[in-house]
């Protein structure tokens, strides 16, 4: 069996063309800032790509960078920036590494001192304060999809909901292998596993795709047996982080196989995917690099010409 390869960059060159048209015909003017603490390099280049690709459809980025910031100082920002009428929407970019945010406060209301409160754990109270930050946002704002509120929208598929930009960039890479924008017909009862359970990608996927009637099974890392809830899907979508985790005989033939893992590795970036065993069993493959990451870059800013729109829609006439 021929499998296709989906050229992601060529999809998300013909989206960023088609957003930069709409700007300029509508006059619309939004503004991206991004928040990214701590010094991973790897994400210092990829929000240096954000702003780029956003410079170039004439949209300014601004990026606020942090080394180490206190959990305070951020929640001042965030306050700030939801606050701001210049700001159309913004994101705060993952992860954050834990030796780069102070956690000084709990849930914004009690300082917190590790060495004479033994019962708080470090880990659980890093994780209560990244949701704590997220909960933050304002949804109007809210441009990576990833407030508490604007899940929640996408779980009870309301009209407003904005889809967060990589699980967004999976339905677009749907659309282009289907060759349709109707993907609730492309995918009513179709069998879809995603390998991924998290608030970013996973959970939100799971809801925008049981709401375009697709059957969902969702694994994770305490899954039994993996190989027996892909190798019956229609689509394996894999998120694990794990070089080589989905194999050939994982899959059924004719499977479509979206990639959204991330690895580093010597010769520079992989995904999950085994392609020597997956191609020429599967139907379709979105590599990596090439794939759905440039395409996620798309959906960001998607989802701010959104907001743009919808704060035009109230905003005063002059």
């Amino acid at each position: 069996m021929e499998t296709k390869i989906l050229d992601g960059k060529a999809l998300s060159e013909a989206i960023f063309k088609e957003l930069k048209v709409e700007l300029s015909e509508n006059n619309y003017k939004p503004h991206l800032d991004i928040i990214i603490i701590g010094n991973v390099k790897s994400s210092h280049l990829y929000v240096d790509l954000k702003k780029k690709k956003g410079e170039e459809i004439g949209v300014p980025v601004k990026v606020h960078r942090f080394p180490q910031i206190k959990t305070s100082q951020l929640f001042m920002l965030i306050n700030n920036l939801n606050k701001d009428n210049k700001t159309t929407g913004y994101i705060i970019q993952m992860p954050i590494p834990k030796e780069s945010l102070e956690l000084d406060t709990l849930k914004d209301v009690r300082p917190v001192d590790f060495k004479k409160d033994s019962s708080v754990k470090k880990d659980n109270l890093y994780w209560m304060t990244i949701k704590e930050i997220f909960s933050k946002i304002d949804p109007g704002k809210d441009a990576d999809g990833l407030s508490s509120a604007t899940l929640g929208m996408v779980f009870h598929d309301s009209p407003k909901s904005l889809l967060s930009a990589t699980p967004k960039a999976v339905l677009a890479s749907l659309e282009e292998i289907f060759q349709t924008k109707n993907l609730k017909k492309a995918l009513c009862g179709k069998n879809i596993t995603i390998v991924n359970r998290s608030d970013i990608v996973g959970k939100p996927l799971a809801a925008a795709l049981i709401n375009l009637d697709a059957t969902i099974t969702v694994a994770h890392s305490k899954t039994r047996d993996i190989k027996k809830v892909t190798e019956g899907a229609d689509i394996v979508i894999s998120g694990t982080g794990v070089q080589k985790f989905l194999k050939g005989d994982m899959i059924k033939k004719g499977a479509i196989v979206i990639d959204i893992g991330i690895n580093k590795t010597a010769e520079g970036v992989a995904g999950d995917i085994e392609k020597e065993s997956v191609i020429g069993k599967a139907s379709w493959l979105t590599p990596v690099p090439g794939g759905i990451g440039p395409l996620t870059v798309a959906m960001l800013f998607k989802n701010l010409l959104t907001l743009e729109k919808s704060r035009e829609s109230w905003r005063p006439k002059v």
